[in-house]
């Protein structure tokens, strides 16, 4: 018994109860640990009490994130330099809710706010993202394809995943799609397309889908992610898409194509999100093609402050170009700087945009520029709120024209100019937007007598472009500079006499707008005032000029309350963003004050409100445009009132 080993002492039940205990506990620590880091609201929601208009959004959207990166995908270390480097410039990052709240029902954002997109829903992207947004006590949106995750692949994300990521409140989840990045076969070749902006090859058939049965197959596959995303993830409204590819405008001139996913898009979401050199929004951008910038892994934190600071500046340029990359913003290409001098090239197209252009309505953008051989230059503008949409002036050595293009499909050319461009030698062109009209001046002589009537309205970016179809463009600016120009609007008569038209001609290059009467507002009601509508039509068209109706306010018709409230709502009823109120009969400043209320109610308005005393808002005072003969149909405030205009 001596030699051998003792036996171990048996355990008590008191003791395996305490062991369990230890280790329920330790259990539970950890859960509550993970719970907190997963579930816990950490971001930083801090909100603004500035005014709806006067906010700026800025979306910045990233590929793949990595720990460590490699050239082809940016590093957490990158990364966490980027968004320090965005917090240090005074913006704030928001959520997809706040933004919808701004665009759909006027509630206010940080006056500097930033949506963080991260694209495609990689695994990688959430688990080095992550923690520098809980260090930050910042939030961001990860696009997903709900065919990738329906694939149950081990790259991406998977719904147990995103739902905790909803939870943590960090956030947010968009759609791109369900099989948007899917390729389908789109000839008898075998050629692959993507497909959303192709028409299926029908094997079977021996011919591509008909075109009711590609517009079923897209609005079924917008659907189709929304509905999914918001069965399978608790508590989330999916109101935000993100295109897979960019900007579909950019992709397929086809008008039913871009018609249809964009009818798909507002049919199922709130907030649409397209490729854009800016990536920079205000209130009167359209919320179904808010501007993105793709960020890629050579940008440095410098790099993207310069950005930042470019796309916030005024689209006013002084022509010094210290710093190339704060004036203007290159789209395909590159430039390089050559003293005073500006090099654009690119292969087949290179341009560059004015950083803040898509909110100046009429400038004045003017360079000496020279080409060489067979390329073209043009000065471009593009629509925001329609896919393709643009307008542009330039050509080649054989002719300059003026061209526009309605959807990007077919280029109507609007006007051509006998000048030509001499190849290797400089020429100085200055174009100037007023109202609706484009006044060209070539080597300091105009093209015209008069400025150019361009359809439809514009609001978009600005730009140059070189173009060579047979290969390498190259385009020479020396000293480019873009400015604001005032819109001058003069008020006329409703029925212009002959000495009245003379007159407006001789002003043709300075004018922008003509001030027309349209009612007679008293005590709450509108009397429709006549007026020689087919004349002042043809002066319009045939000057570049814009009409905007004039309300002409009675002697104390604007004293209760109630009335004004009554012109403000017949007002925003107006399909006219642009209105001018004639005060000239007004004397009492109890009246007056009741029209500064009027104005406040506009603060956050995309209508133009314009008053005046004299019955202009030009600098130069005329002759009254109310003072016109009533007819005698008289309107009180509905939507029959407002299509008068």
């Amino acid at each position: 018994m001596h030699g051998r080993n003792k036996l171990p002492k048996a355990r008590t039940f008191a003791k395996d109860i305490v062991a369990w205990l230890v280790l329920l506990f330790s259990i539970s620590v950890i859960y509550v640990g993970y719970w907190y880091w997963e579930r816990d609201p950490v971001v930083d929601t801090r909100h603004s009490d500035r005014k709806a208009d006067d906010s700026l959004l800025l979306v910045f959207t990233y590929g793949r994130i990595t720990e460590s990166g490699d050239g082809k995908f940016i590093s957490q270390t990158q990364l966490k330099e980027h968004l320090h480097a965005i917090r240090a410039q005074g913006f704030v990052s928001v959520s997809i809710e706040q933004i919808q709240e701004f665009y759909h029902a006027g509630a206010a954002l940080p006056a500097k706010s930033v949506l963080l997109l991260f694209e495609h829903g990689f695994l990688s992207t959430f688990e080095s993202v992550d923690p520098v947004l809980r260090s930050m006590r910042w939030r961001a949106t990860m696009t997903v394809s709900t065919q990738q995750i329906q694939e149950r692949n081990t790259t991406f994300l998977y719904w147990d995943r995103l739902q905790r990521m909803l939870n943590s409140g960090l956030w947010d989840i968009a759609s791109a799609g369900h099989a948007g990045y899917d390729t389908i076969p789109i000839d008898q070749e075998g050629s692959a397309g993507q497909a959303l902006f192709h028409r299926r090859w029908i094997a079977d058939q021996g011919q591509q889908e008909i075109d009711v049965k590609f517009r079923d197959r897209i609005l079924r596959d917008y659907a189709y992610s929304k509905n999914l995303l918001e069965e399978k993830l608790s508590k989330l409204s999916a109101q935000a898409y993100v295109f897979p590819f960019g900007d579909l405008s950019k992709l397929s001139k086809d008008p039913l194509i871009l018609r249809t996913n964009q009818e798909a898009l507002t049919t199922n979401y709130s907030l649409g999100f397209v490729d854009n050199e800016f990536g920079i929004n205000d209130h009167r951008s359209y919320p179904y093609r808010l501007n993105r910038r793709r960020i890629t892994a050579d940008w440095s934190a410098q790099r993207l402050t310069q950005h930042i600071l470019a796309v916030q500046k005024s689209p006013m340029t002084t022509g010094q170009l210290d710093v190339v990359t704060t004036d203007w913003v290159v789209g395909v290409g590159e430039t390089g700087r050559r003293g005073n001098r500006i090099l654009l090239s690119g292969e087949r197209r290179a341009d560059m945009w004015v950083p803040g252009s898509q909110w100046a309505e009429y400038w004045k953008i003017e360079a000496e520029l020279r080409l060489d051989g067979n390329q073209q230059f043009w000065i471009v503008q593009y629509d925001e709120q329609t896919p393709g949409a643009f307008w542009r002036w330039g050509g080649d050595a054989h002719a300059l024209s003026l061209q526009y293009s309605p959807n990007g499909e077919k280029v109507e050319t609007l006007r051509s100019f006998k000048k030509a461009m001499i190849p290797g030698e400089y020429h100085r062109v200055a174009l100037s937007k007023r109202g609706q009209g484009i006044w060209v001046e070539w080597d300091n002589e105009p093209l015209t007598e008069h400025p150019v009537y361009l359809p439809g309205e514009w609001r978009g970016k600005v730009g140059w472009m070189a173009w060579n179809r047979a290969g390498q463009s190259q385009l020479e600016l020396r000293e480019p500079q873009l400015t604001l120009l005032p819109l001058r609007i003069e008020s006329v008569n409703a029925y212009p006499s002959r000495w009245e038209v003379q007159k407006l001609k001789r002003q043709a290059s300075e004018l922008g707008a003509l001030a027309v009467p349209r009612w007679w507002f008293d005590k709450g009601k509108f009397h429709y005032l006549g007026s020689d509508n087919d004349l002042l039509r043809l002066l319009a068209h045939r000057y570049g000029w814009k009409l905007i109706p004039t309300i002409c306010i009675a002697p104390g018709g604007i004293l209760n309350p109630t009335w004004i409230d009554d012109l403000k709502a017949f007002i925003q009823s107006m399909p006219n963003a642009q209105v001018h109120l004639d005060l000239r009969h007004i004397t009492s400043k109890l009246e007056l004050a009741q029209v500064s209320r009027l104005r406040d109610k506009f603060v956050a308005s995309d209508q133009q409100l314009w008053l005046s005393k004299s019955g202009t808002p030009s600098a130069q005072p005329q002759q009254g445009s109310c003072d016109s003969i009533f007819e005698d149909e008289v309107f009180s405030l509905s939507k029959q009132a407002a299509s008068s205009t």
